[in-house]
């Protein structure tokens, strides 16, 4: 038992020094159906969305590619809005060290 209370204090202790005190995802998202995961994720999660125009390389079709930065604790809520719209979509989650910006810190107090 000591031993399972002390890899997770282990872990704990590891994550904070990775992460730091706040830590952050961006989340990229490639769907068919964008402008109702972005509508969702305004609506549910109160986040704003940015959207970026590109285009499948081997297709050449234009796609229009969903950019979202949310605390850790709301990936699973990002997840399931994802999947009930577009089971399909490509997803990619990356943590990011500082964000600076409305709804985050401001840059003036960094």
């Amino acid at each position: 038992m000591c031993t399972i209370v002390m890899l997770f204090v282990g872990t704990k202790t590891m994550e904070f020094i990775i992460e730091g005190l706040n830590p952050k995802k961006a989340v990229t998202i490639i769907s068919a159906k964008q402008d109702a995961i972005a509508q969702q994720v305004i609506e549910k999660m109160d986040r704003g969305v940015t959207v970026l125009s590109g285009h499948g390389y081997y297709t050449k079709n234009p796609k229009e590619i969903l950019y979202i930065v949310i605390s850790k604790q709301e990936v699973p809520m990002l997840k399931k809005i994802v999947r009930a719209e577009d089971e399909i979509a490509f997803i990619t989650i990356h943590d990011v060290r500082d964000v600076f910006g409305e709804g985050f810190i401001e840059l003036s107090k960094s």
